[in-house]
């Protein structure tokens, strides 16, 4: 049975909300000639921890055809910190695991999202056997609007327990955090509100001190809006430097085709620090992408 995890109920409405927030904070930047982390109060880094994000598990017998190719191609490509894709089988998610932390080594941060793939008991029994490998957490085991589950598996887990992605107005964020389910916050600036809910939900996290790591997915707008958030979070003390940031490996023309830039040595990536965004979006490189648009004229 094939199941699609979508945000919740309010998620159309928190969408657009989020596309037309963004936009203001771009438009304001411009105005004034800032970036819009000057515009939060001040930028407390000028690069951030990334960790690749990836691979997709592919359709087929061999869900996981290609594996250590990819991961191997972070590890070249400068990524201190991986996240995996897992929820095939019990046996294949742990032999793969392993792999992954054979590749990158001791020292790199290795964590995992089931994809709401999973329930609490195999979820629970995953970790612990996989013990060895050194997960820095686990993501989105169950559905993200199970919240009795996430708060069995955060008494339960002997890893960290990350999620949020899908959650949409810093409302959805009080009880997770309320009763400590998550030990990790993930908004997603393209779903959660744009950047001013973004700013909300990363003020109730500091009162709980959580950190936020942000989902970043989609397009170049999502991402560039995604670094000037995180060059204003709270850092967090601990094993992983938080705030981490996420960089989507996949095949992604809409983010690639305006701004591509890879992290350093170290694994960081420098924010730009241009008006707005950071960086100019030169809508016309996308135009082999576009299907239809609108104008909105004032």
């Amino acid at each position: 049975m094939l199941k699609v995890a979508v945000p919740d109920r309010r998620g159309q409405a928190h969408m657009a909300v989020s596309a037309v927030d963004i936009a203001a904070w771009d438009a304001f930047g411009h105005v004034v000639g800032r970036p819009i982390h000057a515009l939060l109060g001040g930028a407390v880094r000028d690069k951030i921890m990334t960790y690749a994000s990836g691979p997709l598990l592919p359709a087929g017998d061999d869900r996981y055809a290609g594996f250590a190719d990819e991961i191997t191609r972070y590890v070249q490509a400068g990524f201190q910190a991986v996240k995996i894709r897992i929820g095939a089988s019990m046996r294949e998610d742990l032999r793969v695991i392993r792999e992954a932390r054979a590749i990158l080594g001791k020292e790199a941060f290795l964590m995992a999202d089931l994809n709401e793939s999973s329930n609490v008991r195999d979820a629970v029994l995953l970790a612990q056997a996989a013990s060895d490998a050194d997960l820095g957490w686990l993501e989105e085991p169950v559905s993200h609007d199970n919240l009795p589950a996430y708060k069995r598996l955060s008494k339960l887990l002997p890893v960290p327990l990350a999620g949020g992605e899908s959650f949409c107005g810093v409302q959805a964020f009080r009880d997770v955090l309320c009763d400590g389910s998550l030990d990790v916050v993930q908004p997603d600036l393209a779903l959660c509100g744009g950047i001013t809910e973004g700013m909300r939900i990363a003020g109730l996290a500091d009162a709980f001190e959580v950190p936020v790591a942000p989902h970043v997915w989609g397009s170049c707008v999502n991402f560039l809006a995604s670094l000037q958030y995180a060059a204003v979070l709270s850092p967090r003390q601990g094993r992983i430097p938080f705030p981490l940031f996420e960089y989507d490996m996949s095949f992604n023309p809409l983010r690639a085709l305006i701004y591509d830039a890879m992290p350093d040595a170290d694994g960081r990536l420098a924010i730009p620090d241009g008006p707005g965004l950071g960086v100019e979006i030169d809508i016309d490189r996308l135009a082999e992408h576009v299907k239809d648009y609108w104008v909105l004229e004032l």
